[in-house]
């Protein structure tokens, strides 16, 4: 697993530049295979559960191109070996902060490279909201955060 878990990395790394500069399309096609497929699980009522698949690397940039201004992802934990489909995936966390509010927050990513080591399969998965947090979009004192990745 040593060498594929060094790939793995590189193309996490890939990602989060890419998600980091959303309307970069060359960040995003060096991070993703042409045919990705990502599937975004929900916050709120629809912890856990399945709220948006894009498919194809279009759809992907349409999705980053929703992400508000001054959100900042990065690698936040270890890597796992884990299955999908009787395949190897891998599973990392991440950790995105917006500056002007404060707010630090994460969750765990779930993914499968590609022959040529870029992201085939995502599977974006947000931890619960902090306490204090509404659906409103506001936190509990009053900032403003548009809850979208």
């Amino acid at each position: 697993m040593k060498k594929r878990a060094g790939a793995v990395i590189v193309a996490a790394m890939r990602w989060v530049d890419a998600i980091n500069a959303p309307t970069d399309r060359s960040r995003l096609e060096a991070a993703t295979a042409p045919d990705i497929v990502i599937d975004r699980m929900g916050v709120f009522d629809k912890q856990g559960k399945l709220a948006e698949t894009f498919r194809g690397q279009d759809e992907v940039a349409a999705w980053l191109e929703r992400m508000p201004d001054g959100v900042l992802f990065e690698l936040g934990g270890d890597l796992e070996q884990i299955e999908r489909r009787g395949k190897p995936a891998y599973e990392l966390r991440y950790v995105y902060r917006i500056a002007e509010i404060q707010f630090v927050h994460g969750g765990t990513w779930q993914l499968q490279l590609s022959d040529d080591d870029r992201i085939s399969w995502l599977r974006h998965m947000p931890e619960p909201l902090p306490e204090g947090q509404s659906a409103g979009g506001r936190d509990a004192g009053g900032a403003a955060h548009q809850h979208v990745h």
